[in-house]
This record gives C-alpha cells, sequence and structure tokens, in this order.
C-alpha cells in the first residue's frame, strides 16, 4: 500500500490529456474514468477525471458529467470528481454524459496505513519531535494557520554512500472518522499565499554572485584534497609517535630574528617515503609569518609582492589575536615564533592549500617531516588578490585563517592521540574563516562584531564599497554563497558529501552553519568573542574528540542538538525565536542577496523548503514556500535547468544524506478536518514539526 498513492498522483497528472473537439451532448458515444482502478485509505480522496468521446474516439470538449457512487456508504463523490473514502470495501465510480454509456472504475477503500495517527496539537511558536515512521494528523485549524515539517536523520556515521531515497505525502482528510454512511464533503478553501517575505534593497541593488561560484570550484578541489589529507594522517599512527614539544612548553629558545632568503623545506605533505627536500625563496615576512615560494615555481609565476603584503597585513590584523581568542595559543614547535607559508606545487588538483600534521613528528617517525608549523598555498590562489576582473577573488586572506586553526587544532589532535570528526575539524576551521572576515570588515565599518548580519548589511556595504564587496567582506559573502548551495539542493548532509550530492554542495558549509549556531546559542556570540572560550576547549587536547567535544561544551548530546538546529532553522526570523538561536546571523535575509548565478539564487529563501515553487518571483524576494494542505507527493525541490529553475519532474525522489535535513511548509485553508502527513524511506529518521502561525 505504502507506493500507490504517488503511481495514482502520477496517473491522475496524466489524465488530463483532453482534446480540443466539440459538439452536442447527443454526439457522446462513450464516457472514460480514470485513474484505473485505484484504492486509498480510509478517510483519504481520490480524484477522478471523465473523458467524452465520440464515436470515432475523438475527445469532445466542456461536457458536464454526472457523478455517482454505487456504494455512499465506502466513498461517496461530489459533482466534481472528488472522491472521499469512508469505510473499507469497494465501491463503483460512474461518470455519465447524456444518453452515452457511462464509464467506471472501481474504488478499493481499505483500511488506513495510520491507525495510529498522532495528533499535532501545538501553539504557534510551540514545535515537537516525533519518529520518522509515525503518521501525523495536522489540524485545519484557522485560515493560515501554517506548519514547517522537517525530515531529519540525525546520525554521525560519515557514509557517502548512505543515501536512500526519502518523501513526504500529504493527504487532505475531509470527515474527521470512519463513517458508516454518506458524510457531507467539505470542499477545502484555497491555500492562503505566505505573504511574510524578506525586503531588502531596490531589485538593482542585488550582487552577482559569479565570482562566489567560482570561488566554489577552488574550495571544492581544496576540500577534496583535505578529506585526502585529514585520511592520511589518520593512518599515521597517532598514538605511536611521539610529539615534538611547542615553544610555551620550553624553557628558552632563539630571539626572533629574520627568516633566511633561501630554505629547504619539505613540500610532498607526506610521510610514507622519504624524498629530498626543495628549495624555497623568501618573498616576504613580518613578525608572525614568513612566506616562501618554491625555486622552480618562483622563475615561471613569481608570487606578487602586493598579494604578499594583502597576506601579512590581513594576518597581523585580523587573524593573529581571533586564533588565540577561538582556538587557543599557537604552537611553535621550531621555535621560531612564526609561521611559514609555502607554495607548492605537489598539492593535488589544484587545491588551495593544506596544513600536515606530519610536520609535528620529527623526521625519526615522519622522514619528511619539517618539525615547525607550515601552511602550504597554490600560487595562483595567493596571485588572484591581485588579478584581473574575471579571476579577481580574496578567498586566499580567510581561507588563512582557516588554515591557521588547523595549526592549532591539529597540534591538538595529535596530542590527544585522536582528531575531531572531519566535519567538526573542518566546520569549526570554516568558523575560523568567516569570523576573520567579520573582524576585517568591523574595522573598515561593516557590522561590529556580534552584531546581526543580514542582506541589509551586505547590499548598504556593496553600494557604498563602489559595488565591490573587498577583500574585508569577501569571507562572509562567501559563506552566505556556501551555505545556499550545500541547503538549498538535496541529498545534503552535515557529515559527508553524499553521492549524488550538487556540484559545490560540501559539508564544510553545514559544518559552519552547525557550529554558528553552537557558538551563538551556548557561546553567547552577541556579545563580541564571548563564544571564543566554547571553541577553546572544543579544541583543548584534553577535549574528548568529535561529538564528544560537543557534549563537553554544550551539555546536550548530538542527538539533542541537532533538534535544537533544527527548531531555530525553522522559527529563524519567522516566528518566536526559541530559547536556543542564530544572533548573530539573519540568515533569510543573508540568503537572498544574489541576482545570479542560479546555483546562489534559489526561488526560495533559508532554510528553503523543498515544497517552494520554481519562481524565485521579483528580485530580492523569495517564492511561496507554502502548499496547501492538499494531495502532494514533497521530496525534490526545484531544480537548475540550463540557467534557470525548474520544477522537479513528477514523481521524482530524491535520497537524503547523513544527518540530512529536508523541511516542508504546509498552511491551512480553513476547511475539511486537515491532512494527513507521512514520511517513507526516512530509516531511523526524525519528524520535526514547528507551528509558525
Amino acid at each position: 500500500m505504502t507506493l500507490r498513492r504517488p503511481t495514482l498522483i502520477l496517473a491522475l497528472l496524466a489524465a488530463a490529456a483532453c482534446g480540443e473537439s466539440t459538439g452536442p451532448l447527443d454526439n457522446v458515444a462513450s464516457v472514460t474514468v480514470t485513474p484505473s482502478s485505484p484504492s486509498i485509505d480510509v478517510g483519504l480522496t481520490v480524484q477522478f477525471q471523465a473523458q467524452a468521446l465520440d464515436a470515432n474516439n475523438q475527445p469532445i470538449a466542456n461536457v458536464d458529467f454526472t457523478w455517482q457512487s454505487s456504494s455512499t456508504g465506502v466513498a461517496t463523490i461530489d459533482q466534481n470528481g472528488l472522491a472521499t473514502a469512508l469505510t473499507v470495501g469497494t465501491t463503483a465510480i460512474t461518470a455519465s454524459a447524456g444518453s452515452a454509456p457511462p464509464g467506471s472504475q472501481p474504488l478499493l477503500v481499505e483500511a488506513s496505513q495510520c491507525t495510529d495517527r498522532i495528533d499535532v496539537v501545538l501553539d504557534a511558536g510551540q514545535h515537537q519531535a516525533y519518529d520518522g515512521d509515525q503518521c501525523l494528523f495536522l489540524p485545519t485549524g484557522a485560515v493560515g494557520d501554517r506548519y514547517r515539517v522537517a525530515v531529519i536523520r540525525p546520525t554521525v556515521i560519515e557514509d557517502a554512500a548512505d543515501v536512500p531515497d526519502v518523501w513526504l505525502e500529504i493527504n487532505p482528510i475531509l470527515v474527521a472518522q470512519q463513517a458508516e454512511g454518506p458524510e457531507p464533503v467539505v470542499q477545502p478553501e484555497p491555500a492562503v499565499v505566505w505573504t511574510e517575505q524578506p525586503a531588502l534593497a531596490q531589485p538593482s541593488a542585488l550582487i552577482d554572485g559569479t565570482p562566489f561560484v567560482r570561488d566554489r570550484g577552488v574550495m571544492q578541489r581544496t576540500r577534496r584534497f583535505h578529506l585526502e589529507l585529514r585520511r592520511r594522517e589518520m593512518a599515521l599512527g597517532l598514538r605511536t609517535a611521539a610529539l615534538l614539544p611547542s615553544r610555551p612548553a620550553l624553557t628558552d629558545g632563539p630571539s626572533l630574528v629574520d627568516p633566511p632568503d633561501r630554505a629547504d623545506l619539505f613540500l610532498v605533505l607526506q610521510c610514507d617515503e622519504a624524498v629530498t627536500p626543495s628549495p624555497v625563496l623568501l618573498v616576504n615576512f613580518n613578525d608572525d609569518i614568513v612566506i616562501y615560494q618554491d625555486s622552480v615555481e618562483s622563475e615561471e609565476n613569481p608570487l606578487s609582492e602586493e598579494a604578499t603584503n594583502q597576506m601579512l597585513d590581513y594576518f597581523d590584523q585580523y587573524v593573529r589575536d581571533l586564533v588565540e581568542d577561538y582556538w587557543g595559543p599557537t604552537p611553535d614547535i621550531d621555535g621560531n615564533a612564526r609561521v611559514i607559508i609555502t607554495t607548492t606545487d605537489q598539492l593535488p588538483d589544484s587545491a588551495a592549500a593544506g596544513v600536515f600534521s606530519g610536520d609535528f613528528r620529527s623526521t625519526a617517525d615522519c622522514p619528511n617531516s619539517n618539525e615547525g608549523e607550515v601552511m602550504y598555498f597554490d600560487t595562483e590562489v595567493i596571485n588572484a588578490l591581485v588579478g584581473g576582473e574575471e579571476d579577481l577573488s580574496y578567498i586566499a586572506l580567510s581561507i588563512m585563517a582557516h588554515e591557521m586553526k588547523h595549526v592549532t587544532s591539529l597540534f591538538h589532535g595529535v596530542a590527544r592521540g585522536a582528531f575531531h570528526s572531519l566535519w567538526i575539524e573542518e566546520g569549526t576551521a570554516e568558523i575560523s574563516q568567516t569570523m576573520s572576515s567579520r573582524v576585517a570588515w568591523a574595522a573598515v565599518g561593516g557590522p561590529a562584531v556580534g552584531d546581526v548580519i543580514g542582506g541589509d548589511e551586505v547590499i548598504d556595504w556593496y553600494n557604498t564599497n563602489g559595488e565591490e564587496i573587498g577583500p574585508e567582506a569577501w569571507g562572509v559573502v562567501s559563506q552566505i554563497a556556501d551555505l545556499i548551495v550545500q541547503l538549498s539542493t538535496q541529498p545534503n548532509s552535515l557529515v559527508t558529501n553524499p553521492e549524488g550530492a550538487a556540484e559545490f554542495h560540501t559539508f564544510y558549509a553545514a559544518g559552519w552553519h552547525w557550529h554558528r549556531f553552537i557558538g551563538d546559542a551556548f557561546g553567547g556570540a552577541s556579545t563580541p568573542f564571548a563564544d571564543g572560550p566554547l571553541f577553546v576547549e572544543m579544541t583543548d587536547s584534553l577535549t574528548p574528540a568529535g561529538t564528544g567535544a560537543l557534549a563537553q561544551a554544550t551539555g546536550r548530546s548530538f542527538g539533542e542538538l541537532f533538534e535544537d538546529l533544527v527548531v531555530a532553522m525553522s522559527f529563524h526570523t519567522v516566528g518566536p525565536e526559541p530559547t536556543l538561536a542564530f544572533t548573530t546571523w539573519d540568515l533569510i535575509s543573508a540568503g537572498a542577496i544574489f541576482m545570479g548565478p542560479p546555483e546562489v539564487a534559489p526561488p526560495a529563501c533559508y532554510p528553503w523548503p523543498v515544497t517552494a515553487s520554481a519562481t524565485r518571483g521579483t528580485p530580492n524576494q523569495c517564492s511561496n514556500p507554502s502548499r496547501s494542505f492538499s494531495a502532494g507527493v514533497y521530496s525534490c525541490p526545484p531544480q537548475v535547468v540550463g540557467e534557470e529553475y525548474q520544477p522537479a519532474p513528477a514523481g521524482a525522489r530524491c535520497p537524503m544524506g547523513p544527518s540530512g535535513i529536508r523541511f516542508h511548509d504546509f498552511v491551512s485553508g480553513g476547511a475539511g478536518a486537515g491532512a494527513q502527513v507521512q514520511v517513507f524511506g526516512a530509516a531511523n529518521g526524525q519528524l520535526i514539526v514547528a507551528r509558525l502561525r
């Protein structure tokens, strides 16, 4: 019975194939009725269609039909062909037109799968969690009552192949109880359109997202490399090799001196096979950072001095203190009081940058260890800081803050004897990346650290900055683009990149989103830098690895935190804010700042319900995300076809990744008894229902 209704809906959609020929009622020779032999549960409805044909089997248009049910105790039918199931049994549904033989189809009414249907009883602003296999009843209530149903699969198993098809069915219930005889059928009122859309600025103020989509390609290559690198590190044997001591643990060390003009560094980021170190040439330095370039590369593609000056200035002003506030003191195992940045052509697939924890071991344990703190960069990513209009990008600046977080946290991971889960390690590094941009933006006139960032703040800055985002705010806007791609597409996942995901989907964005919520809700981030101690605690080598760090820092389990997050997303700026909420971001307006490309300009607003239409509407407005209580099957969001969004094909099923989230919005028309909601395919999943109004 489970799969019958989706098939039925497909049949209904196909049943509208009608011709255009006309004729008097006397010309009707036969009548056909579709769908063929449907079956539905008690309490649900099915729409029948009739077609009049002439003697040549040609369709006749504009014919009125008379509908009848042979057993009105089993099901009634109105004169629009809508049948309502009342009790278990079979009835013949007949359509007549003139003196022609009527058309008929048997209708089988079966016992409801939802014999233990749970009534959803919520006031506006309340929510409730249910097991994923439970059948729910949304009451009609008043016109405009709006519910948000989130389907989630809260699991921390990083299995990219765990992507079952998941879909939600909603069916109107026009009679409240099973009946012995005919019951009056109440037609639902048209659904109320949700009008609480975010209004940002004038349409002309929207930002071209092309550079940020271009950045997504660079970041995606970098993230693939990071996954490979983290797995390589995990295979090194964390508990068997000694960690080199950090400078703060030593009693003395060398004074700060200028770095040498030439050095020999291992540029391969691996320990498996000893190699010869490569000569690198000094390009630039300050008291915190020294920048080298591979000597071979320097002849063919030298680093720009202007670009490296930007790197040094950004680190000195916006990264150094931030890293210590959020992740703890930077290790200094080589005692030179500086972190090395070196270019290398050993980053595969043109990745932007990386940090290798093998550098925290001695060469006895890792033959290619540099025995110090090193960030490896791609030359082109740094030179893009001064690139032309087609390739200009400031992403290298905030990437530096991302990699500096790894310098500290991977050092603690080696000391701990276990690394954090990849989604935690990289998600918190994204916090570092975005926070450095927030600090930089605030320093040049942007929102203060701790203030709420939304679309107005970004667009106002864009307009007053000569229609440029600029290097300081670049990391913030890049993060917005990242989140849009991750959450507006399916399948999504918090803990991995699931098979079949969109091109630029990344759990990095999901990890940022998760930890931004943790910092706001549990760290008090609306007070500038108040969430720093929470992240320092999570990073410390004495804190358990993985979700144990989250539990220690927040006092709540992963499952509890997942529900907290979904509730915060559900009510975010569209309902009463829950106790645990985002406090430093307005993600609805921030997620609607781009005029295009379509990858970063989806038709709906955060949190991007799949029930949204495929039409974005006027610029700076999102389409209505709600559907009525009428029958429907929802799985896939609108999809990019060419340069625009199109509705998902009828009957399409979209998979859901581990710890994926999918939202559905429904609004009551104020008539009938309500609607039955059931989810299929979400093994071990949960439903979180929030009443928005």
